[in-house]
């Protein structure tokens, strides 16, 4: 891997009003005319060095323009664990469909990666303590990077495919995906499938997944786990009961919690290799989660209003009726009736269960069944709420 590429066109430091931490944005790589951004958070505290984390963002391999790639993300423990552990998190960019292919989207990782480590003593980093993270579609690429990097101790795979050959029971990725992407034939598939590109000592890993998901199939994660296990690496596979693709949020905060304890875990034995307090952690994660659980008792005056989703808004009066009216601009009525913490709202003859969380911030629904059983749909009070 080359210690120089790219030149730096930009560096623009922020304090996070979340978080002490420090975030540092910059360009990686100018290729073919993209520019690859790349984003650091970094430890308030502590003189280091600190372990690295590299995240790769899912996305199904979508979004950007012919000039220009998807943003880089961090994931959502990061801004948790950044100074509680003292752990270097870097999200990076990589060219999806609309720029490029799979073997491009390797090649913009591994540049990124060789520019931060050319400046590891500018962030005062470890890089011989690297952890590769990555979600979706973000998973087959980090996968294959956590095998090729010596230095990586750790892994992290949310809600991942890891064996391209065998995924007929998943919806990701289709024919057409796969094709534009560079993964249409059998050698493609396989040399991007971490799956059959295992290193002699692979990292310690943990696979995440929610039961529910037909987009990406748990059992990618559960055979990815067993392969993983026969080649002697260490390895734990959680597969939630309730939930769907893409569960790991605050939204979601009873599994959210034990993801956020066992990553925290994994990162204290084998990248600080220092303990940390689970019992503190386990606490701060109930108070900052506490918010996020539903109301026992709804208050009516508190349904009363106007609430933003993605694609519709819900608007009840104080008479127990209301309008729904999608973004397209059809408006339907309903009734509704609130019992003890649910709102029941008729539209259609259909009746539709609503809870509402403890801040009163958003209701939601919760899909009973199909491709997106389990998950929840947020409707925030005036205002579309961010994920």
């Amino acid at each position: 891997m080359k210690k120089k590429f790219g030149v730096l066109l930009f560096l623009v430091l922020a304090v996070l009003s979340a978080s002490a931490s420090q975030e540092t944005n910059a360009i990686a790589r100018v290729v073919k005319g993209i520019s690859i951004p790349i984003k650091i958070m970094t430890p308030s505290q502590g003189k280091g060095p600190f372990p690295v984390v590299f995240n790769v963002h899912g996305g199904g391999w979508n979004g950007g323009t012919a000039t220009e790639v998807p943003p880089p993300s961090l994931p959502p423990d990061s801004k948790i664990l950044c100074d509680k552990l003292g752990i270097i998190y870097v999200g990076l960019a990589y060219r999806c469909k609309a720029e490029g292919t799979f073997q491009d989207a390797m090649e913009d990782l591994s540049a990124s990666i060789a520019w931060f480590e050319a400046r590891a003593d500018q962030f005062h980093a470890d890089t011989n303590r690297i952890g590769l993270t990555g979600g979706s579609a973000g998973t087959p690429l980090s996968a294959l990077l956590a095998e090729e990097m010596p230095a990586c101790k750790t892994y992290v795979g949310l809600f991942g495919v890891y064996d391209f050959l065998n995924n007929t029971n998943s919806l990701f990725p289709d024919a057409e995906a796969s094709k534009i992407y560079g993964l249409e034939t059998p050698e493609a598939k396989r040399a991007g499938s971490a799956y059959y590109n295992l290193r002699a000592h692979p990292p310690a890993t943990l696979l995440f997944h929610g039961a529910h998901d037909i987009l990406i199939n748990p059992q990618q994660s559960v055979r990815f786990g067993d392969k993983l296990k026969a080649q002697g690496a260490v390895v734990e596979v959680t597969i939630y009961p309730n939930a769907n693709h893409g569960y790991y949020s605050p939204r979601n905060p009873e599994e959210f919690k034990d993801s956020t304890l066992k990553i925290a875990k994994l990162y204290s034995q084998y990248l600080t290799q220092t303990p940390f307090d689970s019992a503190g952690l386990a606490t701060e994660l109930d108070k900052m989660l506490a918010s996020y659980f539903p109301l026992v008792e709804i208050p009516p005056k508190a349904v009363v209003g106007l609430w933003k989703g993605k694609r519709d808004q819900l608007e009840f009066l104080a008479d127990g009726t209301g309008k729904s009216t999608h973004l397209r601009g059809k408006t339907k009525p309903f009734t509704y009736e609130i019992s003890g913490g649910a709102i029941n709202v008729t539209m259609d003859q259909i009746t539709t269960k609503y809870f509402m969380q403890k801040d009163q911030r958003a209701i939601y629904f919760i899909y009973p069944d199909g491709r997106f059983a389990g998950r929840k749909e947020p409707f925030g009070k005036g205002t579309v709420l961010d994920e």
